[in-house]
């Protein structure tokens, strides 16, 4: 992109910049001049780098040409740098494997566990038995297996204390 900058730059100064001519003139004398104005009628004169004649097709840009040409070349500049970004950020993708959103509740209850880790292993309770005492709460919730078996969680204080079965 630093390239097109450079070009336009100099495109646009080579576009409007004047004709000069520099011409070199010997005096009589034999000393040597260089001036831009033509040399006296008494001095020999050769043109210095006379300016080439622009050729039949020359077309000198205004600088509004010369913005557009230069907007549409960045922007396909632009989409080529995305495009090659895409194809190598894809390629460095493959063979990763997404990590799984959420791991799986745990089926086991174990002391320690919140009551909201307790539903989400073992689902809503059965029955919950709520006891209010001088150094806290205390819950017990029934989760029923059955006629014959049934399961306890014991709560204290938002936290699970034991687990016990019945059968």
């Amino acid at each position: 992109m630093k390239t097109l900058v450079v070009i336009a730059a100099i495109a646009s100064s080579i576009a409007f910049a004047p004709a000069w001519a520099i011409n070199k003139c010997t005096g009589a004398d034999g000393k040597v001049t260089y001036q831009e104005a033509a040399c006296s009628t008494d001095a020999r004169g050769a043109l210095q780098n006379p300016s080439p004649a622009p050729p039949a097709d020359h077309r000198v840009m205004n600088p509004a040409d010369v913005a557009r040409a230069l907007d549409a070349q960045m922007k396909g500049d632009i989409l080529e740098e995305i495009g090659k970004n895409a194809q190598v950020r894809a390629k460095e993708m493959q063979g990763y494997k997404p990590a799984p959103l959420e791991s799986p509740p745990p089926s086991v209850v174990s002391v320690g566990m919140l009551p909201s880790q307790v539903k989400a292993a073992w689902g809503i309770p059965s029955a919950i038995n709520e006891t209010m005492t001088a150094s806290g709460k205390s819950e017990q919730w029934i989760y029923s297996r059955g006629s014959q078996s049934a399961q306890y969680v014991h709560f204290f204080n938002g936290a699970v204390i034991s687990v016990s079965t019945y059968r």
